[in-house]
């Protein structure tokens, strides 16, 4: 009957429709783990890898993407250079401290506390990207995240440009000092 013809087609199409959803869900999931999750878990395990102390700082994050995730690595990859260079900065600086008097002891622990502090700093990178792959589940959460974690680069890159400009200013302290220790070796030499 044509009433029968009729529930046949809509419970057929309905299938379809159900089975087209479960096909589009099972896109959607493969997609987001793929250009999401990936994302995420290559970006904590480089986080990772420098926390541990063991890190490479001339690696980088890959950065594959323009969105929210690829600005996420950029700052990393920015903040991961700026890290670099101040403890290049800093074992250039330990080399000539050895170098020079002992009395200057106090100064170079004083640039021990300031790479402690940048650790720590990392460290607390490290422990909001692993909270960010915990919740990475739902997109739209990851992208709040996302910016809470942005913020927070660079609350420490600002943190960390105060600190290099503190060790600067010590350097520079260092510095005097030891010019002034250098004239007065010399007026001694010279009154002998």
């Amino acid at each position: 009957s044509l009433q029968d013809a009729f529930t046949v087609s809509i419970f057929s199409s309905l299938v379809q429709v159900v089975l087209l959803d479960v096909i589009m869900l099972a896109l959607m999931g493969y997609l987001i783990n793929k250009l999401v999750l990936t994302s995420i878990d290559n970006i904590k395990n480089r986080v990772d890898d420098i926390a541990q102390g063991q890190g490479d700082l001339t690696k980088r994050v890959e950065n594959n993407s323009s969105d929210e995730l690829g600005e996420l690595s950029l700052g990393i990859n920015r903040f991961i250079s700026n890290i670099h260079c101040i403890i290049k900065q800093v074992a250039d600086v330990a080399h000539k401290l050895d170098d020079s008097s002992i009395e200057e002891k106090a100064n170079i622990d004083e640039l021990n506390t300031l790479v402690n502090n940048l650790s720590e700093q990392i460290q607390h990178i490290v422990i909001s990207i692993q909270e960010l792959n915990t919740t990475s589940k739902d997109v739209a959460v990851q992208a709040t995240a996302l910016a809470g974690v942005m913020e927070y680069t660079t609350e420490l890159s600002q943190n960390g440009r105060a600190t290099i400009n503190e060790a600067n200013s010590m350097i520079n302290d260092l510095s005097q000092s030891v010019q002034q220790s250098n004239q007065s070796t010399e007026k001694l030499h010279l009154k002998e």
